[in-house]
């Protein structure tokens, strides 16, 4: 399943990047072409290789915001169903319950200087 979805996130970027190109070099080149009909000057290149330079801006950021999100995708924790996910915080809340008895039990025995400061700087992180 997670191949499907690759493949068709890159069909989405490729069919992305050609729109872009296209109409960045499209719109300039027509804007162009209505200053050189209008005016009489001779703008049309200039507004088409200022499409094109605009297009590849385009695409390279883009990209850019693909990869990353791509990347994301990747480094982020496996989706969990609702049931999993209500069984991790039940775990985990029995791990912090423990963890405060223990931290009780220990107060009132002997315990050596050096773990007092360690048992309190734990305290003070919560």
């Amino acid at each position: 399943m997670r191949d499907r979805s690759k493949i068709v996130k890159m069909i989405t970027l490729i069919s992305q990047i050609g729109i872009t190109m296209l109409s960045s070099i499209f719109l300039c080149g027509g804007i162009g072409y209505l200053i050189d009909n209008r005016f009489g000057t001779h703008t049309f290149i200039f507004a088409l290789l200022l499409g094109i330079a605009g297009g590849y801006r385009a695409v390279y950021v883009l990209v850019k915001q693909f990869t990353e999100k791509d990347k994301q995708d990747e480094d982020s924790p496996v989706s969990m169903s609702r049931e999993d996910l209500e069984t991790w915080k039940a775990g985990a809340d029995y791990w912090k319950q423990s963890s405060t008895e223990v931290d009780d039990e220990l107060q009132g025995e002997d315990v050596p200087p050096g773990m007092r400061d360690d048992l309190d700087d734990d305290r003070m992180d919560r």
